[in-house]
């Protein structure tokens, strides 16, 4: 499992991607590449960062909405980070996790198997074993 970080250049703004593979990950940040990439912010009543100046080359485009406030958008170029999360322990157990609700049981067939056959029914022992394949298929970490 990967995570790919988008950091704009003017202001450190972030987003990140989650992917399985890292072809995955080079094509996300291609696709990301081409587009034309903008960087957007509020700015009056005292929300647009003070700290935060920009050459006027970038200005795309400025609006004022109904309240006074400015639209800014500007031009922004992002760096990328991949990082490998198969190492991550918290980051396998959350896909293990996800894995294995995918293949449980519903709770509409577990209450079904408990209403009509028991928990001393065949039908259940073959609940608790297709939970335990389950899980043997999709580990967690052993901390």
């Amino acid at each position: 499992m990967y995570q790919v970080k988008a950091q704009t250049i003017i202001d450190s703004w972030t987003h990140s991607f989650k992917c399985n593979t890292i072809e995955e990950a080079n094509e996300w940040i291609a696709k990301q590449q081409s587009k034309k990439l903008h960087w957007g912010r509020f700015r009056g009543a005292g929300e647009f960062p003070a700290d935060i100046t920009y050459d006027a080359s970038l200005l795309l485009s400025e609006r004022t909405d109904e309240e006074g406030n400015e639209f800014v958008t500007l031009s922004s170029d992002y760096s990328y980070e991949i990082l490998d999360l198969s190492q991550d322990l918290d980051e396998v157990d959350k896909a293990a996790i996800q894995n294995r609700r995918a293949e449980y049981p519903t709770l509409e067939t577990i209450l079904h198997v408990l209403m009509d056959h028991g928990m001393n029914s065949q039908e259940w022992t073959d609940l608790q074993t297709q939970r335990q394949i389950t899980k043997n298929k999709h580990p967690k970490s052993s901390r």
